[in-house]
């Protein structure tokens, strides 16, 4: 997977992205005591202009709140700028900023991952996630492939006594079916499986980035929406 790396000077209005330095970039959705931020793929370091602490860079793992920085930056790249070189930097092309929104979208999608894990770790996060998936794709075909002996089953079920009826009534007809009770789902798991809960809006996200037709559109585009 692609990724770059990104840092910003708020009180200059200086962001990077990868090796394009651009001045002039609009930093003013930051709050004023941010003085650095860099971000690496899926993590960052911030560091803060705070006479309470020293100036030393801090852990950061939300990506959403710079995202308006970066899409001003791609403002900012349509037209040739001076670089912090002096030098004229050519104007960014679609294919670039399709790809920088995109590497955004990612990175949103890893901190989504990571808030959702004790650890705070993504790949942790989406281990567990396709874990789940698994389990409950092997409960749902189980159940479909003996839909005629759980159909009979249902209706013992429903016509049993409260107290042994539901979820105790699995152990009942494992037995009676011969198969341990570890593979007998609840009678009523016919949804499918539960998957990873930010693929969709990560695929969808990077399927509507793509779709778009100037940078323009690339840059206004709201990755941030429906996670």
């Amino acid at each position: 997977m692609r990724v770059s790396t990104f840092w910003i000077h708020r009180e200059s209005g200086t962001v990077a992205v990868d090796d394009a330095v651009l001045k002039g970039v609009d930093t003013s959705s930051l709050p004023k005591n941010v003085q650095l931020v860099w971000w690496y793929g899926d993590k960052g370091e911030i560091r803060y202009t705070d006479e309470d602490r020293l100036p030393i860079r801090e852990p950061v793992t939300d990506l959403e709140p710079f995202i308006p920085v970066f899409n001003n930056w791609m403002r900012v790249a349509q037209t040739p700028l001076p670089t912090t070189s002096g030098k004229t930097m050519p104007a960014i092309t679609l294919a670039q900023a399709k790809a920088v929104k995109s590497d955004l979208v990612r990175g949103l999608y890893r901190n989504k991952l990571a808030q959702s894990s004790p650890s705070g770790d993504p790949t942790a996060a989406l281990a567990d996630a396709v874990n789940i998936s698994a389990q409950n794709f092997a409960a749902d075909i189980y159940y479909k492939i003996n839909a005629p002996v759980n159909q009979t089953a249902d209706a013992i079920n429903q016509s049993l006594p409260g107290s042994i009826n539901g979820a105790a009534f699995s152990g009942v007809a494992a037995v009676a079916l011969g198969v341990p009770s570890t593979q007998v789902p609840t009678w009523n798991n016919v949804g499918g499986p539960a998957g990873d809960p930010y693929a969709g809006r990560r695929n969808t996200h990077l399927a509507n980035v793509n779709a778009q037709s100037t940078v323009e559109g690339v840059a206004a585009y709201d990755i941030t929406a429906g996670w």
